[in-house]
């Protein structure tokens, strides 16, 4: 299972077009997070896509942004059926989270696993090494105290690790494991996914219509067109037609699959949400 998720990060309208247009003519459902109310975003579930909300925490970390229950009660004001979280820049922390799940969400998209569970170099130039065991989630689950109640693997690949799981917090956390930011960073896997792909799991893909939109094939290119990101005529100038980029790796996606193989990120949740309460009835 497959799912392709967008970070709309105000993109104007005509920009988050263009992937409405991209996935209308493959015939495919998507998750977009989304940071603002626009005439076009209020019909994008009218396509049968899903919209989740994408928070930004950013300024907080610069002492300048407002309480993060405010941030959240405002795109749950403008999205109140929105059942899932992608935190912009990835910045959150738990009692967010926690709010988060008070307000009416049930999931969130905001681990980036794509090795899964191995240690990896992420676009910030920090190395990141995943931790796979919490006392205190180990305390909520009452289980595993008289050591790990996780399979181990030496060899440090643990596919197990991109399941979606269910945080302490009461959200269940659903992992992407594939980011076009990524991958413009790395220059590399534009002609689709270069990640080993076990069908068992969810393999969760992040794009950016601003992305899409450019063709974005390095950052040195997104930087010389950032400037026009509210100007859709002036951006289309820095439109890249020359080399593969983020819209070529889409499209690659897309070409490469059924669309039955992708789902929306709330689809998922519903999965394992049934699995675990089978699991729950047959204990019973």
């Amino acid at each position: 299972m497959k799912s392709l998720t967008f970070d709309i990060d105000w993109a104007p309208d005509e920009v988050v077009q263009h992937c409405l247009d991209i996935l209308g003519e493959a015939d495919v459902r998507a998750t977009f997070f989304a940071t603002h109310r626009s005439k076009l975003i209020d019909t994008i579930e009218s396509f049968g896509h899903e919209v989740g909300i994408h928070p930004n925490f950013m300024p907080n970390f610069n002492g300048k942004g407002k309480p993060y229950r405010e941030t959240i009660d405002q795109l749950m004001a403008i999205f109140p059926q929105a059942r899932g979280v992608r935190f912009h820049s990835l910045g959150y922390s738990a009692p967010v989270l926690d709010y988060c799940f008070q307000s009416g969400i049930k999931y969130d998209s905001s681990v980036f696993l794509p090795f899964q569970a191995q240690p990896y170099l992420e676009y910030t130039g920090i190395r990141r090494i995943p931790f796979i065991e919490s006392d205190l989630q180990t305390a909520i689950d009452q289980s595993g105290f008289a050591g790990t109640s996780l399979p181990y693997d030496s060899s440090v690949f643990l596919p197990f690790q991109a399941q979606p799981y269910l945080e302490y917090t009461g959200i269940r956390r659903i992992p992407f494991i594939e980011s076009d930011l990524q991958t413009a960073i790395d220059q590399s896997g534009f002609a689709g996914t270069n990640l080993p792909y076990d069908s068992s799991l969810p393999f969760v893909y992040v794009f950016h219509p601003i992305h899409v939109f450019l063709n974005t094939y390095s950052m040195d290119h997104y930087s010389a067109a950032k400037e026009y990101y509210h100007e859709p005529e002036a951006l289309l100038r820095h439109r890249n037609r020359q080399k593969d980029g983020v819209e070529t790796m889409l499209v690659k996606i897309l070409e490469s699959n059924k669309p039955a193989n992708f789902l929306t990120t709330g689809e998922i949740y519903n999965l394992y949400r049934e699995t675990e309460m089978r699991g729950s009835q047959n204990k019973h």
